[in-house]
């Protein structure tokens, strides 16, 4: 706490060190070994000042770097300058030389090398020689999940902006690129922002190539039901931070796209085209649904009976995982 409080935090992203908290080792950017703090992390988000003489006190501190931008399960990455003064992002697979660490960085480097798409994160370089890293371009925004939390905060435009970028991108790789791509991990820590406050989609270490002879891929939804659309309760779904500056029948609109896109059979999904369709026009989500007559009971109810067993509420978050927007062809 001594170390966040001579920090200048702008975009208050140490907010989640909480002195009352019992466990350090659970807050973001510290990395423990054995309950003991063995790594400091800071994102390069704007963080200036001094470190706090007290740091000498952890004893078994190993790292810190100002320059981790986020850490991930496959790998974590780095800010780092090229010589010719480039900020680029670089990303070091854990295990990078072991066999599952190999699959990883190349399914990786196929995938990027082939999503050539101004909302797919581009590939600018990697390295297979003594480790396995993998060299993109700097997003200084971070990914929405980490932009939703700093200050200031996104208005609702911004964020649809940000929604509407992340479907045409994931359309791109759908039915667009050569060979097809399925992302299987789309969430926001997974989406990117860049300057002009529009998405790219990253992170493809889990990613599935089709032949262009396949149409499609059957994939399960993961998450929470949205069961508050139904009660007509869409005031718990938005940030209060927006102070209900927001078109609610819109709103309303685009959280039935997020459903139809979350139905357990996914003959009743849309496609990435369809999807973006709706985005930039409402009214169409509307004759989408009343064209699929009985497959769809109503244009306001969905099947969710078969989804409850893929259920992960924790607390009051809402969540939807490993979703893939896209139905058969």
């Amino acid at each position: 706490m001594c170390i966040k409080s001579l920090l200048i935090d702008p975009h208050e992203v140490l907010n989640d060190w909480d002195e009352t908290s019992v466990d350090p080792c659970s807050w973001p950017l510290i990395t423990c070994a054995d309950g003991l703090v063995t790594g400091l992390g800071a994102p390069s988000r704007n963080l200036s000042g001094t470190l706090a003489p007290s740091i000498g006190n952890l004893t078994n501190l190993q790292l810190v770097n100002k320059n981790l931008i986020r850490k991930g399960g496959f790998g974590n990455v780095y800010k780092r300058y090229l010589q010719d003064g480039t900020i680029v992002a670089v990303k070091r697979l854990k295990d990078g030389n072991a066999i599952g660490g190999e699959i990883q960085f190349q399914t990786e480097v196929e995938t990027f090398s082939l999503a050539v798409h101004r909302n797919v994160l581009r590939l600018i370089g990697f390295c297979m020689t003594t480790e396995r890293l993998l060299v993109y371009p700097y997003m200084s925004n971070e990914s929405v999940a980490s932009r939703l939390k700093a200050k200031p905060t996104l208005d609702y435009e911004t964020r649809k902006r940000i929604a509407l970028g992340a479907a045409r991108g994931l359309l791109y790789l759908h039915e667009q690129c050569d060979n097809k791509i399925i992302h299987r991990d789309v969430k926001a820590a997974n989406m990117l922002v860049v300057d002009y406050c529009e998405a790219v989609v990253a992170d493809f270490v889990v990613a599935k190539l089709l032949d262009h002879r396949e149409t499609h891929v059957t994939t399960a939804v993961r998450g929470t039901i949205k069961k508050i659309h139904g009660k007509k309760q869409l005031e718990m779904l938005v940030d209060k931070d927006i102070k209900n500056i927001y078109d609610r029948i819109e709103l309303e609109d685009m959280v039935q796209v997020a459903l139809l896109c979350t139905q357990n059979l996914p003959s009743q999904r849309p496609k990435m085209s369809e999807v973006v369709r709706m985005l930039e026009d409402h009214k169409f989500s509307e004759k989408w649904v009343a064209s699929r007559g009985a497959e769809t009971t109503t244009s306001r109810g969905y099947d969710f009976s078969n989804l409850e067993r893929y259920s992960d509420m924790t607390g009051s978050s809402l969540k939807i995982q490993a979703i893939e927007l896209s139905g058969p062809k």
